[in-house]
């Protein structure tokens, strides 16, 4: 999954794309604007809504919310 969101992260300007550790994330986060925090936690939030609809797809119900085992 991390390299998906890396992925995700590497077209936005001024991401460190190379060796990020924890605290150039964390700088990095914070060096931006609330508003292009919360661009970011919406295109997060739709890629996760993608792949559970995917999963659904694939599987033919939600295992996340699924208390069955097969």
């Amino acid at each position: 999954m991390w390299g998906i969101l890396l992925i995700m992260l590497d077209g936005i300007d001024g991401y460190p794309s190379e060796d990020v550790d924890l605290t150039s994330q964390i700088d990095w986060t914070l060096s931006l604007t609330p508003t292009q925090r919360l661009e970011m936690h919406d295109a997060f939030l739709e890629l996760v809504l993608v792949l559970r609809e995917a999963g659904i797809k694939l599987h033919g119900r939600d295992l996340g919310s699924s208390q069955e085992t097969d």
